[in-house]
């Protein structure tokens, strides 16, 4: 998977590299064509095939549509915080307003998503709101999405007074994520939700690594500990420094 990635990904810049002008000629790169120099922010799409979690192996519905860090950071100078709230935000309204007219959204309805996104960034406000708790308690809810019992039972626990929830799914978009967690009556005051739609194929210094990953360190405040809430194996793309609270 990671070797298709970068080839896909390596096929897509020199598709790009061959205008004049990066920043406003039209690039045509088959079905991955968008207009004006909004082309040069994202990765090509992934096929649908490919559109899985590497760790739970779940299909996901809809294909994340990745940021190019290297060149948003080169031009808005984003943190990495910044850069995947970005990403996350785009990819969100992106998918809602697709569902509303049941099609494909225009490359000029695209670029118009983009930049409200990064105006909304710009502006502080974050579709994801960081949690100001010293503690952040990230609970990964595909692994316990086949014993919801146990995931109810960590939400009564002593540790979820003691910090902010956050439910993070690799294999739900944002709304299906809070959707399952309703649907199975799972408690949900003060969470926080992330989904894969934050993920992307680089690290936390815009370096492309080929695989999905998320720096939970970078993403957060240095000045906040991080509690992982798993079953099982922990997924290793989750990044940084953390503490594991297998259950």
């Amino acid at each position: 998977m990671k070797a298709f990635f970068l080839c896909f990904v390596a096929i897509f810049i020199i598709s790009c590299s061959s205008s004049q002008d990066k920043t406003f000629s039209r690039v045509n790169v088959d079905k991955y064509y968008r207009e004006t120099g909004v082309i040069r922010y994202f990765l090509p799409t992934l096929p649908d095939w490919a559109n899985v979690s590497e760790h739970y192996g779940c299909h996901r519905k809809k294909a994340i549509q990745y940021l190019n860090v290297k060149n948003v950071k080169e031009s808005f100078n984003l943190s990495y915080m910044e850069t995947l709230q970005l990403q996350y935000i785009y990819n969100v309204e992106l998918m809602m307003a697709e569902e509303r007219v049941q099609k494909k959204a225009s490359p000029t309805a695209e670029e118009k998503l983009f930049f409200k996104a990064f105006d909304s960034i710009k502006a502080g406000n974050y579709l994801f709101k960081t949690p100001t708790y010293k503690r952040v308690n990230f609970i990964l809810v595909d692994s316990f999405s086949n014993d919801i019992k146990k995931l109810k039972e960590l939400m009564k626990s002593s540790d979820m007074f003691e910090g902010r929830p956050v439910f993070f799914s690799e294999c739900m978009r944002r709304n299906e994520l809070i959707m399952f967690l309703k649907d199975n009556n799972v408690a949900l005051s003060g969470g926080r939700f992330l989904s894969y739609e934050v993920l992307g194929p680089y690290d936390s210094e815009a370096k492309l690594v080929g695989k999905e990953e998320l720096n939970l360190t970078k993403f957060f405040s240095k000045k906040q500990t991080i509690y992982l809430y798993y079953t099982n194996q922990r997924p290793k793309n989750l990044k940084g420094r953390f503490k594991l609270k297998k259950q």
